[in-house]
């Protein structure tokens, strides 16, 4: 039985400022965050997952 989690994901520039928030639902090991409409730079993700373990990831979008 594969269980479903809930991953809060929060898009920051450099600056601290926070670009894009939302929810995922998923049950895999995969999420997939469409950054098309953000202008070319440095950006920070962060995922929270519901037992409130944080990740940061830095993401460079040439």
């Amino acid at each position: 039985m594969l269980l479903s989690e809930v991953y809060d994901i929060k898009i920051h520039n450099l600056l601290g400022k926070e670009i894009k928030n939302f929810q995922v639902m998923n049950a895999s090991q995969e999420i997939n965050i469409n950054m098309a409409d953000l202008a070319t730079g440095v950006y920070l993700i962060e995922l929270v997952n519901s037992k409130k373990e944080k990740n940061t990831i830095r993401v460079v979008k040439q």
